[in-house]
């Protein structure tokens, strides 16, 4: 999950790496206003709580002010739960951002690799070549049993078949 600190400490640089993935500065504007709005309803729920206690202590001199406040705590606290869901659709669309150290090219991707392949094969076999040859599958078994569309495998592709099965059938207890 993207650091929401960045919002406050390097709200450029942000803008100008989530440019990159789509995210338009508007949207970021907005998520900072949620934030700062947020901020300061933390702030004056804790204030209303300090005040809430400071006039408990007085006693029952002092009960309708505390049970006031307590009923404007309820709001503000109902209030920044609303804007934490807010907050939280919001900031659930944003992608995390990459390393400072990790290079990238002048659209925002990470460079993998540089280097050119090439090979000299040339052929057109296809897969279905392929496992005739190599004698994975029996084709002709395969009709007899039920038509087109229907694999019977044969020696090495029975072991990898059934290798496979094992694999996904034990990494999955």
């Amino acid at each position: 999950m993207l650091d929401l600190q960045k919002f406050f400490s390097d709200f450029e640089s942000l803008t100008n790496l989530l440019r990159y993935r789509g995210i338009s500065k508007e949207s970021l504007i907005f998520i900072k206003e949620k934030l700062v709005k947020q901020r300061e309803l933390i702030k004056v729920i804790n204030n209303q709580r300090e005040k809430r206690n400071c006039l408990s202590r007085g006693g029952q001199k002092n009960a309708e002010k505390v049970k006031e406040i307590k009923e404007e705590i309820v709001v503000l606290e109902s209030q920044l739960n609303e804007l934490e869901n807010e907050l939280n659709n919001a900031t659930s669309q944003l992608p995390n951002l990459p390393a400072s150290d990790i290079p990238t090219n002048e659209k925002g991707n990470r460079i993998v690799d540089n280097t050119e392949y090439s090979h000299n094969l040339q052929h057109n076999l296809t897969h279905e070549i392929i496992l005739r040859k190599l004698k994975i599958i029996n084709e002709e078994k395969s009709i007899l049993l039920s038509g087109s569309k229907f694999a019977v495998y044969q020696g090495l592709g029975s072991e990898l078949l059934h290798a496979l099965i094992n694999f996904m059938r034990l990494s999955l207890i």
